[in-house]
């Protein structure tokens, strides 16, 4: 009997003992986006400063698509009346990109789509940078100097605001770095991906 009483009160046993009574106990929405917001305010900062810089280079620049984002303009038309031309060498993920912004906002320009997913895979690869520079250890004062210098750099400025796959690749290597870095045994893992 005392057996039975036994395992039922370990049942109906709480392992998190409360001094408030259950059915007192407020439930509050957690606060983790108020302190990433606080805690990565010079980001912000950074990126918001950078979208300004883009879109002002982009009105005072303001040319026609040129070269290689004509392509990509031609090779997403081409996926999207169901083909993909034959001469294009190139894998067909950022023209299928832009396609799909294209078939999302129908209507728009497409040199318009391409340019917007350059601009915000910039800035992604501007946060990235960030993380890695905390993620390798330095301040965060170092952390945000490092977007500020790329931000500084002319050549990431005129890719981000041109309907290049530059800036989604660039994205996409930083991510991948930013990931490895959170594996358990990164040490192993990040010298052989430098190597």
């Amino acid at each position: 009997m005392t057996e039975s009483l036994g395992t039922t009160a370990m049942l109906t046993a709480s392992p998190y003992p409360s001094t408030v009574p259950p059915s007192r106990r407020r439930w509050r929405a957690p606060r983790a986006t108020g302190k990433l917001l606080t805690r990565h305010v010079g980001l912000l900062a950074v990126l918001g400063l950078a979208l300004g810089l883009r879109f002002w280079t982009i009105t005072w620049w303001g040319a026609a698509p040129q070269s290689d984002e004509l392509n990509f303009l031609h090779a997403a038309q081409a996926l999207q009346d169901g083909t993909y031309p034959a001469e294009e060498k190139r894998l067909p993920l950022y023209p299928l990109l832009i396609a799909g912004g294209w078939t999302l906002v129908p209507g728009a320009d497409p040199a318009v789509i391409a340019r917007g997913l350059s601009v915000v895979s910039s800035l992604v690869a501007l946060a990235l940078t960030y993380a890695l520079a905390l993620r390798l250890g330095a301040s965060r004062l170092a952390a945000l100097l490092a977007p500020l210098f790329l931000l500084a750099f002319r050549p990431f400025l005129m890719s981000s605001i041109r309907g290049y796959a530059d800036m989604l690749a660039l994205a996409l290597f930083l991510g991948a770095l930013v990931s490895l870095l959170h594996l358990p045994h990164r040490g192993t893992v990040t010298a052989t991906a430098c190597l």
